[in-house]
């Protein structure tokens, strides 16, 4: 849900964590996610996953990943195994991206009044 974030985000949040249940199946669209999200909010994105199968039947992928503002991947986990990894994260990096890219700063709150209305009774 990108609402969240990018609340955080207007609010001064430089690190995403995301602590998750991502299934296998659904990997390609958090391969996706995790750095959309980095990149439309200006912060480092940190996801952590579970690994394994639960419920006799769920698969969960692991992957673990950390990205950069700029939505490089800066760490990468195994998949289907628990692993740790570690990045540094560069406050310059972070400081030059949202001058350079300013998403937070040219954002235009009234272009996006819907996503508030109730007026919406198919979702």
């Amino acid at each position: 849900f990108p609402e969240g974030p990018r609340v955080m985000a207007i609010n001064g949040m430089d690190l995403l964590l995301t602590l998750t249940a991502g299934p296998t199946f659904a990997r390609p669209r958090w391969e996706a996610f995790v750095p959309v999200r980095a990149i439309e909010n200006s912060v480092f994105h940190v996801m952590a996953n579970v690994v394994g199968t639960q419920w006799d039947n769920m698969t969960f992928f692991g992957g673990a990943m950390i990205v950069s503002p700029r939505g490089v991947f800066l760490a990468r986990g195994k998949i289907d195994e628990e692993d740790l990894i570690v990045a540094t994260l560069d406050e310059k990096e972070l400081f030059e991206t949202r001058k350079g890219h300013p998403f937070l700063r040219d954002i235009r709150p009234s272009a996006y009044q819907d996503l508030v209305s109730p007026r919406f009774p198919h979702l």
